[in-house]
């Protein structure tokens, strides 16, 4: 007995059918929005009545992404640079001592600078 290759994918019936050219080109604009690869990948889904996700891009929204994108590398470049100079501020910092040894350190050091 020979096996089908659709029916190892679980598919074992086949059905065929006619539709007008409107629709079917109604469907070829879903399948080229949809993440379906194949017509019948698409049919089967809507059949099923399974959630078929259609993806669209807006170009008129490339300009405004392009301008977030730079505005998101400056305030980046900001925050480096101030991360920088608060370093060469706080002299603490430079020690790299954490906030829970912050008070045993000071206690230790202001022990050594009373003598």
């Amino acid at each position: 007995m020979t096996t089908n290759k659709n029916t190892i994918k679980g598919y074992p019936r086949r059905i065929e059918s006619r539709i007008s050219e409107t629709k079917f080109q109604e469907l070829l604009t879903l399948l080229s929005k949809s993440q379906n690869q194949t017509m019948s990948s698409l049919i089967r889904d809507i059949l099923s009545k399974r959630k078929v996700t259609i993806t669209t891009y807006d170009r008129s929204l490339d300009f405004v992404l392009e301008e977030l994108s730079q505005i998101h590398q400056q305030i980046n470049a900001i925050g480096v640079n101030v991360n920088a100079y608060s370093d060469q501020i706080d002299p603490l910092s430079a020690l790299q001592i954490d906030p829970p040894e912050l008070s045993s350190f000071l206690v230790r050091n202001s022990r050594l600078t009373s003598r």
